[in-house]
């Protein structure tokens, strides 16, 4: 069997202030070696983001709208949940090429989700 290993994206959002902007390198440094040592691909800019242009999955930066980020990060929490629930509770069979058992998770959870 051979399974390809897809990437999936996930953003955190933190907000705070350093008490002493002279941290801010020692910051990127241990930031930077938790990257690496979890092999995550980052980027560090020296001055500002490229074209000063921010976009993130969950709107924040386009509309400022904290509520609206709020209900896209629980739809996704609620989405990896079910992933995770579905995983559970419908295991793959032995011998099952991994696109059938992907087709047949999904025809159950449509199956479901209809009645």
């Amino acid at each position: 069997m051979i399974v390809k290993q897809e990437n999936m994206g996930l953003s955190f959002h933190y907000k705070g202030k350093l008490k002493k902007p002279q941290s801010l390198k020692k910051l990127i440094e241990e930031v930077t070696d938790i990257c690496i040592a979890n092999k995550w691909k980052f980027s560090i800019f020296d001055e500002a983001f490229p074209n000063n242009t921010f976009t993130d999955e969950g709107q924040f930066w386009e509309t400022r709208d904290e509520k609206l980020l709020e209900e896209i990060f629980n739809r996704y929490s609620n989405l990896i949940n079910s992933l995770s629930s579905v995983l559970e509770h419908i295991p793959i069979l032995e011998g099952e090429p991994i696109e059938d058992y992907i087709l047949r998770m999904t025809e159950i959870v449509k199956k479901n989700n209809n009645e």
